[in-house]
């Protein structure tokens, strides 16, 4: 299996891809590292690291890592123009998490990538300025579990 993060977030990042950024799908964007400029784009999901922690798992060589990292969503708290509301933003915070949990759900394990992968606590809101935009957001944090030899 990976001992690199890089290879677990960008694994993670093409899964929640696929599932959420297409036509009928409830993201506009969908990427595997933070940026600073969201570009008009909402809503965007965001896979960004957030630690390692690696040990020994025996006397031998095999070693065990987790890998923690955060999805983010962003999504535009409310435009008068598009008669976006906070309604909307809140229930496409809602449909993007509940998608989110169906992909890890279905990807508990993978053979080649992880060994384990959960969301690690609980899911955390708030509203942010980026860009003088103002978001909603969620943080989901998720860990993986990694064995190497």
């Amino acid at each position: 299996m990976s001992s690199s993060r890089e290879t677990v977030r960008d694994a993670l990042s093409a899964l929640l891809n696929t599932a959420l950024v297409g036509s009928g799908k409830p993201a506009q964007n969908e990427y595997g590292y933070p940026i600073a400029d969201f570009a008009g784009q909402s809503p965007i999901v965001v896979v960004s690291s957030a630690g390692s922690e690696r040990n020994m798992q025996t006397l031998d060589t095999r070693r065990k890592s987790f890998f923690y990292l955060n999805i983010i969503v962003f999504v535009l708290y409310a435009d008068a123009a598009s008669s976006w509301t906070e309604a909307d933003a809140e229930d496409a915070l809602d449909t993007i998490e509940a998608t989110i949990d169906q992909v890890i759900a279905t990807n508990l394990t993978n053979g080649t990538t992880w060994a384990d992968l959960g969301y690690d606590g609980r899911t955390r809101t708030g509203n942010a300025t980026i860009a003088s935009t103002q978001y909603r957001y969620e943080v989901i944090p998720v860990k993986a579990e990694v064995f190497h030899d």
